[in-house]
């Protein structure tokens, strides 16, 4: 591969990462104090919504083209980090309440 596509490449995986961040604090602001959700509740909707808006990335890619190989990875990869720091937070910040 030549020069100009390992930048197109490395630009996608660098966009991929904080859109996917940005999802994650985002998500995070929105659930910090939400009392009318029941702990499992709240969980599920964040890895949901989570899951939702970090695809985005993908799709786009997928009706623009592309480097469908290392991006499947990168796509389906992050969302589900950005699952699984979603549900850590909420349960760290579950289990203070308990305390």
């Amino acid at each position: 591969p030549n020069l100009k596509t390992e930048i197109s490449l490395t630009l996608k995986i660098l966009f991929s990462l904080f859109y996917n961040l940005f999802w994650i604090l985002f998500t995070i602001y929105l659930f910090r104090d939400a009392k009318y959700f029941d702990g499992k509740r709240r969980i599920k909707i964040f890895g949901i919504l989570t899951f939702i808006l970090a695809t985005i990335p993908f799709f786009l890619d997928l009706f623009l083209g592309g480097f469908m190989g290392r991006w499947i990875v990168i796509t389906v990869y992050s969302p589900l980090i950005s699952f699984v720091y979603g549900t850590w937070i909420s349960l760290a910040k579950e289990w203070k309440e308990i305390k």
